[in-house]
């Protein structure tokens, strides 16, 4: 995007502006996209001693199945960034890839599983994994823009969102329903790898959709905000490699410098760095976690593992809950507060909740308090990102604020969870949610420390009564 200089006062006239049909159809794409993303992120880590003992290694190797997504993130967000700002009226490519790039990389995960070697191989491709999830981070923002109205934004931004909690559920619930009773390694994993290839499969019919039904914009832009976007990118389309690479480092400069949007983009990369800790690392290992807690009541294995269950279960619900409701609600406000200091306070309240009904055994309060910590943590992703949308429009494209977001995200993404899995090994589950309260402490004051301004709304409203005058 080029910048506050961008031409605002373009003559508006009758059906400039269109919503589509097809709009939800891309939709369940980005919803698709995400899913198949997300579960090849989660899923090793959820069968993480399983697949220690396949292979022969330590359980350290396997976590290496989902750091390395997000060390691809770190190495891939720059480049896709640039090439986003490089062509950015071009979509349709960037799901095309997406959905090709899994489909390879579940076909060769579903191989080394099946031969039970050359576990390197999948942790190559998991970083693979890593590249498209930083395409995925910008498409969210991106599809909303490109197809959707000024006040269906956050909505599908949660349905990305909601994308990832489904993948959780599926990923959690597939050990229960592939490893029965008496069935030996080498079934087991056979069935990890014909889940995988069924996976792969979807991929491939999701890429063919893409080729075959969805044109790469619509024939006329959803919002005026799109019309000014699609102005300015027509321009840059004609930039050369540098200016675009200039303009790409000076968005991105403008969101690391500007207090607000970098608060926003901190405080989204927290509460991404304990979502990972809290499915990918933290609940996989139960004999070296689990076991060794004293506060639970329980030392029976299968115990613990069925009431990990429903409390993942239950977490996962509330965040489905949360990712879509809050995106409706913000579209309906369109407004920081009071909603930004009711979801931080909330999840404070829901982590104290969480931890009491963990060390005392409380097992339905403890599935209601993880339900609804899962609620108010979920919530603050499609909200966080509408935020930013908001504030930094249009100095900075949509593609570049979620480059950034999951460049940033990956980080904490990766040193995060392996700070609490050793503090948890150390001393007990306890801990851990003391440490995401004390994150979580942070985040309200960071809350409370901003006022984002509702830049690209105000630009709709303004261009409306416009065209009606």
């Amino acid at each position: 995007m080029a910048g506050k200089e961008a031409d605002n006062s373009t003559p508006l006239v009758a059906k400039e502006t269109e919503l589509y049909m097809k709009r939800w159809l891309v939709a369940c794409l980005l919803f698709l996209s995400g899913f198949l993303v997300q579960f090849a992120w989660h899923f090793f880590g959820v069968i993480n001693e399983t697949l220690s003992e396949h292979f022969g290694v330590s359980q350290k190797t396997i976590d290496w199945l989902t750091l390395s997504a997000g060390v691809g993130e770190v190495i891939a967000g720059p480049v896709i960034g640039y090439l986003f700002s490089l062509k950015p009226t071009v979509v349709k490519i960037w799901y095309v890839g997406t959905t090709s790039v899994l489909t390879v990389t579940f076909a060769i995960c579903s191989f080394v599983i099946y031969v039970g070697k050359y576990v390197f191989i999948c942790i190559v491709a998991e970083v693979a994994v890593g590249f498209v999830c930083a395409v995925f981070y910008a498409l969210g923002p991106v599809t909303a823009t490109v197809w959707f109205g000024e006040m269906e934004q956050a909505t599908v931004l949660g349905i990305g969102w909601f994308a990832t909690m489904a993948a959780v559920i599926v990923a959690s619930s597939m050990p229960v329903v592939l490893f029965g009773e008496n069935i030996d390694l080498s079934d087991k994993m056979n069935r990890v790898a014909l889940l995988l290839l069924a996976m792969s499969i979807l991929g491939g019919i999701s890429s063919l959709i893409v080729c075959l039904v969805i044109p790469n914009l619509p024939k006329l832009p959803p919002s005026h905000a799109e019309l000014q976007r699609l102005s300015i990118a027509k321009r840059a389309d004609q930039d050369s490699y540098k200016t675009t690479l200039l303009r790409f480092a000076k968005e991105t400069k403008y969101v690391i410098t500007d207090r607000t949007s970098f608060t926003l983009v901190l405080m989204f990369s927290i509460i991404e760095g304990v979502f990972v800790s809290e499915y990918m690392l933290v609940p996989a290992n139960e004999s070296e976690l689990e076991l060794g807690n004293s506060t639970l009541l329980s030392d029976d294995a299968a115990d613990i593992s069925v009431n990990r269950g429903f409390v993942l279960t239950s977490y996962s619900i509330g965040g489905i809950v949360g990712s879509i409701g809050m995106g409706a609600i913000v579209d309906r406000l369109k407004s920081y507060n009071p909603v930004a200091n009711i979801i931080s306070f909330s999840i404070c309240v829901n982590v104290v909740l969480t931890m009491l009904t963990f060390i005392y055994n409380i097992k339905v309060l403890e599935y209601i308090s993880n339900f609804m910590y899962g609620l108010s943590m979920m919530s603050f992703y499609p909200f966080i990102q509408e935020m930013l949308k908001q504030h930094v429009y249009p100095t900075v494209q949509e593609s570049t604020q979620g480059i950034l977001v999951s460049l940033i995200g990956s980080v904490f993404c990766v040193l995060l969870p392996i700070i609490i899995r050793a503090v948890m090994t150390q001393f007990g589950k306890v801990q851990f949610y003391v440490i995401v309260l004390i994150l979580f402490i942070i985040i309200q004051i960071l809350t409370v420390s901003i006022e984002p301004e509702m830049k690209r709304f105000k630009y709709e409203n303004e261009a409306i009564d416009g065209n009606k005058k």
